[in-house]
């Protein structure tokens, strides 16, 4: 509470109210940004009591307090950001990273409700490189709640393919995330052999991360081919060869001797 304490006092000690609840610091961030970051709860709340109140204050990195609280997670200081109907909530950064895309990023699933139940986040935004949020969680297994989550909601673009043609499955498998790549089998709009810009399928993206248990998922689809070459004329068996993985290769030319 002393933080609370010393923030009051400053707020109460001067008429020019507006200027000291807003100043930014040599980094742009705003007494509300320290405050979101650090997750101190009733500072933040008591500094939206103010009517002057910068919500959206962008630091150097384009981070909002709400982007600061979402990426680490902290739901309570969320949920009381979300509550100010002035809050940008698809406030992108330099990067056109949201929100929503920090806490899937980082596997905040609870994080990622509160935003998703606001119903103002657009789940399906893209960020400078073309992935949505759900491409982010798909990376890492750390998300697989969030994953879990994101796919819960109808409106959701399981096949959203960022600028280099890659799908939440395809990160899946270059991230080695076995969990969210069977989360994401499971669902009948998921391409299992979807390419990207260089024809790399999932499949050749878990040889290349010698991602055996993610193999093995992939090849019990029967519309994965380990034969479908890259732009470059390499399969996922080849680079199993080159590469030297005996146990994967095996499985794969299992795979083409049963087609």
């Amino acid at each position: 509470m002393g933080d609370l304490v010393t923030v009051t006092r400053l707020l109460t000690s001067t008429d020019s109210r507006s200027v000291r609840l807003n100043c930014q610091d040599k980094t742009g961030a705003t007494a509300l940004s320290r405050a979101a970051r650090m997750g101190r709860t009733e500072v933040v709340r008591y500094l939206l009591s103010w009517p002057d109140i910068s919500v959206n204050c962008a630091d150097e990195f384009g981070w909002t307090p709400l982007s600061w609280s979402a990426r680490y997670g902290d739901h309570d200081v969320v949920q009381l950001l979300l509550a100010n109907p002035h809050t940008a909530v698809d406030g992108a950064d330099e990067n056109g990273m949201t929100p929503l895309m920090f806490a899937s990023r980082k596997g905040h699933a609870e994080t990622a409700r509160h935003l998703l139940d606001s119903n103002r986040v657009d789940i399906n935004l893209r960020d400078n490189d073309g992935r949505t949020a759900l491409s982010h969680a798909a990376e890492n297994d750390w998300a697989c709640d969030t994953v879990t989550l994101l796919l819960r909601y109808p409106t959701v673009e399981v096949e959203a393919k960022d600028h280099s043609g890659c799908s939440p499955l395809s990160w899946a498998a270059q991230g080695a995330a076995a969990t969210n790549v069977r989360t994401l089998l499971q669902c009948s709009d998921v391409d299992p052999d979807s390419m990207d810009c260089e024809q790399k399928s999932p499949l050749y993206w878990a040889v290349d991360r010698a991602a055996v248990d993610i193999v093995v998922l992939l090849l019990g689809n029967d519309r994965v081919n380990p034969e479908s070459a890259t732009v470059f004329g390499d399969t996922p068996i080849m680079l199993a060869e080159v590469t030297g993985q005996e146990h994967i290769l095996h499985l794969l030319r299992e795979k083409v001797n049963r087609r």
